[in-house]
């Protein structure tokens, strides 16, 4: 009876390895592949256009991976990590939060739309960007900067630390305070119902919503 307690103990750690290995590895190909494609773009082997749009792809799951990485190399299985980034259980509250938020985020995006405060050049991205940015981006931005920082260095902090890349990508002030007020809506709701799908939700909308807006 002892042995197959062993026996089963040393399966689990076996298979707890197994999946940190697999993390860091997808951690080392996509910091592989996004600086070949930088590379590629910078020495015209492939469209400037081409190598912003996959690259962005490479860095969003970056977020995520490096996320997942460190926390299980802290010794946390994959299973701690969900539920320690508030991705346990799907609640209504999570709904109504993430519906709260996209409306008065909504209100904000009107208003910069039509002071053309916030126009860009998604306009001319492909389909596939659009997609991801609309749908697997918000996952890959929630699970580092509310499921990891809100935690760590509060809701105010996170949300500059995410606000920033925003001025710096559209060098926009308006960017910038749109993406901080979202991120002080999103940090609160997350500290409030303990579950990063209601920002998720929250970020999707908002997203869908401004590819809506801009195409």
């Amino acid at each position: 009876m002892e042995n197959i307690r062993v026996k089963k103990h040393g399966k689990v750690k076996v298979k707890a390895e197994t999946r940190k290995e697999i993390i860091y590895l997808l951690l080392i190909v996509d910091l592989f592949a996004t600086l070949t494609v930088t590379y590629f773009g910078l020495f015209g082997y492939i469209s400037k256009s081409t190598a912003t749009y996959v690259g962005d792809i490479g860095l969003s799951f970056f977020f995520s991976l490096i996320v997942f990485s460190y926390l299980s190399a802290k010794g946390n299985s994959v299973r701690k990590i969900i539920m320690g980034l508030g991705l346990g259980r799907f609640t209504r509250a999570s709904v109504a939060y993430g519906l709260a938020i996209f409306i008065a985020m909504a209100a904000i995006e009107a208003l910069l739309t039509f002071l053309h405060a916030n126009a860009s050049g998604i306009q001319a991205a492909p389909a596939y960007y659009l997609f991801f940015i609309a749908i697997i981006a918000p996952i890959n931005e929630e699970i580092l900067f509310r499921g990891f920082l809100v935690p760590r260095v509060g809701i105010i902090a996170s949300a500059l630390i995410f606000a920033i890349p925003h001025l710096v990508i559209y060098y926009s002030v308006y960017e910038l305070a749109f993406a901080f007020a979202f991120g002080i809506l999103a940090g609160y709701a997350f500290k409030k119902s303990g579950s990063l799908y209601s920002t998720i939700i929250a970020h999707m909308m908002v997203n869908i919503l401004a590819v809506l807006l801009l195409i």
